[in-house]
């Protein structure tokens, strides 16, 4: 457990769970076995996580149900919301612009000398 932890007292842990530094657990949240919260995140009232990794930063909201998923920091998992089945989710920004690709030329190979003129060269220096 990290450090400035806020663990209400009828929140539910079974181990083992990790919690990074910061963390808030709501009034009668519950974590699963296998669950991390990152940094600063805000588990709240009657959320139930497990086996599930929860990025620095996220909202998981009240009544919510996370279950074997990996949520990206910074995202916002609505209330009464419920995500499971191997799912990533992560918060997509429209406002920021796709790069274009990066288009980097192959080298050009050295041009090999003709076999046959080098064989030739070889003959005449014999």
């Amino acid at each position: 457990m990290g450090e400035r932890v806020e663990l209400h007292n009828s929140a539910e842990v079974s181990a083992p769970v990790f919690l990074g530094a910061g963390v808030v657990v709501r009034r009668g949240a519950a974590l699963g076995r296998r669950t991390v919260i990152g940094a600063d995140s805000l588990v709240d009232e009657g959320a139930h996580i497990m086996r599930s990794v929860i990025g620095r930063g996220s909202l998981i909201g009240r009544n919510s149900r996370v279950s074997d998923c990996i949520v990206g920091s910074g995202y916002s998992v609505g209330d009464s919301e419920a995500i499971s089945d191997r799912t990533l989710v992560e918060p997509v920004r429209y406002d920021t612009p796709v790069p274009e690709p990066v288009r980097t030329p192959l080298p050009k190979r050295p041009a090999e000398p003709n076999r046959r003129r080098r064989e030739h060269a070889e003959e005449l220096t014999v």
